[in-house]
């Protein structure tokens, strides 16, 4: 492709759409399938390859991604490479395991060009059907779709947004003020719940908002017989985050 194509391409770019992958062959393909079928046609997807010893990387070329190698593993590492490398001028990030609507994307830049004062949306998850190691997970998997939504309604609603990775979508500038998944006041990248910490920062600089019709649906294998340890392991960081403003 010649420099002035490239260019053209470039500035045609309105959003880019950020995965961060460790050993995902057997998920990413049908993520990126779905990103192929988006009625909406100015953005790019960029997917970060942190360190995979599988095809991950490969599959990914294989649909004409861009792909950016990041050797250092750590998920705020990889998708902060991945929002720094993006054109767009907003910024969406999901999950090499998760599938978006074809209107996602769509919904994503009219949210942001008909709000010019937001600075970051997100949307809820729903989780495939069986996608859990355990089956009384799978069997639980409606009602904790339901429990997530309200959570994130009432969150945001005291002020309080948490981004899920899997769906969210920010205003390029805004992430760059903030600093992204890095701490302001030292550089480091966070350890953990960087998402959050994301939506966190953004709302103290400016308008988020929570939409329920941008929706995606994931993977619920991270979810097994261990669930209710997750959010006893978070106090400490919930209240670093929303008691202290602190970080991780």
């Amino acid at each position: 492709m010649k420099r002035k194509e490239r260019v053209f391409k470039r500035e045609k770019m309105r959003i880019s759409v950020v995965i961060p992958a460790f050993n995902e062959e057997e998920e990413i393909r049908e993520c990126l399938e779905s990103l192929r079928q988006q009625s909406f046609p100015y953005f790019e997807v960029i997917v970060v390859d942190n360190g995979s010893k599988d095809a991950t990387a490969s599959i990914a070329r294989t649909f004409g991604i861009h792909v950016i190698e990041e050797r250092e593993r750590g998920i705020a590492r990889a998708r902060q490479t991945g929002f720094e490398a993006a054109h767009g001028k907003i910024i969406a990030s999901t999950d090499a395991d998760t599938i978006v609507p074809t209107d996602w994307v769509a919904r994503i830049y009219h949210a942001f060009v008909d709000n010019p004062s937001l600075c970051g949306a997100f949307g809820p998850f729903h989780l495939k059907r069986g996608s859990s190691p355990d089956p009384r997970i799978n069997r639980l998997i409606p009602y904790l779709e339901k429990i997530g939504t309200n959570y994130h309604r009432g969150t945001t609603a005291l002020g309080l947004p948490q981004f899920s990775g899997t769906n969210f979508a920010v205003r390029r500038d805004a992430f760059l003020q903030v600093h992204g998944f890095r701490s302001p006041k030292d550089g480091h990248y966070y350890r953990r719940s960087e998402d959050i910490q994301l939506g966190l920062k953004l709302h103290r600089a400016g308008k988020v908002r929570f939409l329920e019709d941008l929706a995606v649906c994931t993977s619920a294998r991270k979810l097994d017989k261990d669930l209710w340890r997750i959010p006893i392991s978070n106090v400490p960081d919930y209240f670093s985050f929303f008691v202290r403003n602190g970080e991780v």
